[in-house]
C-alpha cells in the first residue's frame, strides 16, 4: 500500500498582503489576468477572516462558452489553506457577463458545499468586456444561502 499526501504550493504573487473587502476590490486583483483569455477561467480566492487573501487558485481552464468545475476541488483548497471564505471569478469571453444557468447551478452548488465545511461563499463574479462585470451576490442573492433541506440533498448524494 501507498501512503499519499496533499500539498499546496505558495507562490508569491499576493505578497505583500492582499485585502479583498468588495466585489470591486477582487476584480481588480484577477482582471488583469483573465480578461483577455479566449477561453473561460475561473478562479478562486481563498480568503482570511480579516478579508487577507491567503491564495488564488485556477479552478478551471474551460473553453470558448464554459468551463468544467469540481467543486470539491474548490473546497479542498480553501480547507488546506485554512481559509474562511472563497470568492469565485471568470470571465467570459463573448464580453457578455450575464450568467448562464450553469454559471447559476454551480454556484449554488459551491455555497452548498462551503456552508457544510464552515466555509463561506461570498461572491461569484463574471467578468465581461469593458469593465463589465456582474455580481451574482448582488444580482441572485438566494444563490448563496442554502436551506436545510438543499443541505441534506447534497449530503444524501
Amino acid at each position: 500500500m501507498d501512503f499519499v499526501h496533499v500539498e499546496l504550493k505558495r507562490d508569491t504573487w499576493s505578497k505583500p498582503a492582499k485585502y479583498v473587502r468588495s466585489p470591486e476590490e477582487a476584480v481588480t486583483e484577477i482582471k488583469k489576468m483573465i480578461e483577455n483569455f479566449d477561453r473561460e477561467i475561473l478562479i478562486s480566492l481563498q480568503l482570511a477572516s480579516s478579508g487577507e487573501v491567503i491564495n488564488a487558485s485556477v479552478c478551471s481552464v474551460g473553453s470558448i462558452d464554459g468551463a468544467c468545475v469540481f467543486v470539491g476541488g474548490i473546497v479542498r483548497t480553501a480547507l488546506l489553506s485554512g481559509a474562511r471564505s472563497v470568492i469565485l471569478i471568470h470571465n467570459h469571453p463573448s464580453g457578455n457577463p450575464m450568467a448562464s444557468r450553469s454559471d447559476l447551478a454551480i454556484t449554488k452548488k459551491l455555497a452548498i458545499a462551503c456552508r457544510i465545511f464552515n466555509l463561506e461563499l461570498l461572491d461569484h463574479i463574471i467578468i465581461g468586456a469593458y469593465d463589465q462585470k456582474i455580481s451574482l451576490r448582488e444580482e441572485q442573492e438566494e444563490l448563496f444561502d442554502p436551506s436545510i433541506l438543499e443541505l441534506k440533498e447534497m449530503v444524501a448524494e
